[in-house]
Order: structure tokens, then C-alpha cells, then sequence
């Protein structure tokens, strides 16, 4: 074997073994993960968008979401008797 698939293969042991921490207090995560729409993995303590400060806007995304598929009903008026 050449000195490149052996440093290859020590490479990928190490990052195998990296656990993932969470972005806001930096503790290691377990099986349980909350991946966030601003791109961070957080624990429990910190999934919510307001523990973490979050930069992503949920209040334009919704806007837009509700823009699109929002169906504007027109209804004809009821003539009185």
C-alpha cells in the first residue's frame, strides 16, 4: 500500500468518529439532532429558533408560502328578497 490510501484510510477513522455539537453551546449530540433552516444542528435546549437566534425568517417565508397557494374566492352577491 502507498503512504496516500494509508493517510486516506486514517483520515476517514477520524472523521467517523467526530461527534457532532450543537452550534449554540457547543455540547456533543447524540442520536437526537434538530437540524434548523438557518443551517445549524442544535440540541435540545437550543432547537427552538428563539434559544438560538436564529437568522432565518420564518415570517417572510410563510408570507411567500401563503402568497402562492392561497386561492382568493370570489362569491357572487345574494340578491335580497
Amino acid at each position: 500500500m502507498s503512504n496516500s490510501t494509508i493517510d486516506r484510510f486514517v483520515l476517514d477513522n477520524q472523521v467517523s468518529t467526530i461527534k457532532p455539537r450543537c452550534w449554540a453551546c457547543s455540547k456533543k449530540i447524540g442520536l437526537i439532532q434538530f437540524p434548523c433552516k438557518c443551517g445549524g444542528i442544535y440540541c435540545s435546549v437550543h432547537r427552538a429558533d428563539s434559544t438560538h437566534n436564529c437568522s432565518y425568517d420564518y415570517k417572510i417565508e410563510q408570507k411567500n408560502h401563503l402568497s402562492t397557494n392561497m386561492v382568493k374566492l370570489m362569491t357572487k352577491k345574494v340578491e335580497e328578497v
